[in-house]
């Protein structure tokens, strides 16, 4: 049986379990703008998304409310970290030519964080958010049991604004002009360990262990060892990218 008392003290660690957004997205953000001078990425965590758009931009900001993942975000010469509610930010208005958010947005105000976009925003600038969807394994068995975990056994530990993500942020106020963007598939290998680290990531996890004092994943581990086989063997895993791209309407 696996160690969950480990899982658990795991469970806080985003960045070891959260599966990093494809190359090819950043490429297709930058063809977007006009000039790739300055970016802010907002809700950023641990800094993943902000250092690959650093990889394309001159300079780029990024925020987040947790002054924890701050003081533990990836650190990037081109990257400037602070503290700060999505709403509401240092920089001046019109200095940044996109504005993204990472599987965050959901969490935000929209009406107020809208308006800040806005504001920060140059003439012509871009917001871009994105989240991905269910992971599907190579395996359909373990496919059929990880959705039995995520929308069968925790689905009364979502709360709405996750919702959001299962319909493709497509029901989300975006009061941007639109742009048709192409599909993205997110691809990660993970061992077995590392599935369950990443589904201790889950909020609706977080709740169940809290309510519970178990892992979600206690009573599905045996069925998983047995079909996975070798429990370090790596199989592949993909999901949807669910990605809105608007300009600034003047």
């Amino acid at each position: 049986m696996a160690n969950f008392t480990e899982f658990n003290k795991q469970a806080g660690q985003y960045a070891l379990f959260r599966p990093s957004y494809p190359p090819e997205l950043y490429h297709y953000l930058r063809g977007l703008c006009l000039v790739g001078e300055a970016a802010y990425d907002v809700g950023t965590g641990n800094g993943q998304c902000a250092v690959d758009l650093a990889k394309h931009f001159q300079k780029v900001y990024a925020s987040d409310l947790s002054e924890e993942q701050i003081a533990n975000a990836l650190p990037h010469e081109r990257v400037q970290y602070f503290v700060a509610p999505a709403h509401k930010s240092p920089l001046a208005a019109g200095s940044v030519d996109l504005v993204t958010v990472a599987t965050a947005v959901h969490w935000f105000d929209f009406d107020l964080f809208y308006a800040e976009v806005k504001r920060l925003l140059k003439s012509e600038g871009l917001l871009a958010i994105w989240a991905y969807g269910w992971h599907e394994c190579e395996n359909p068995e373990i496919t059929k049991i990880f959705n039995e975990i995520g929308q069968g056994l925790l689905a009364p530990f979502w709360s709405d604004p996750p919702k959001l993500i299962w319909q493709g942020y497509k029901t989300i106020p975006f009061p941007f002009q639109e742009i048709p963007s192409p599909s993205f598939k997110m691809t990660v290998e993970w061992t077995l360990a590392q599935l369950v680290g990443y589904l201790s990531t889950w909020s609706a996890s977080q709740k169940f262990t809290d309510r519970y004092g178990y892992h979600p994943v206690r009573d599905s581990y045996e069925d998983l060892l047995k079909i996975w086989g070798d429990p370090e063997k790596k199989l592949k895993f993909t999901s949807p990218l669910h990605l809105r791209v608007g300009k600034k309407v003047s």
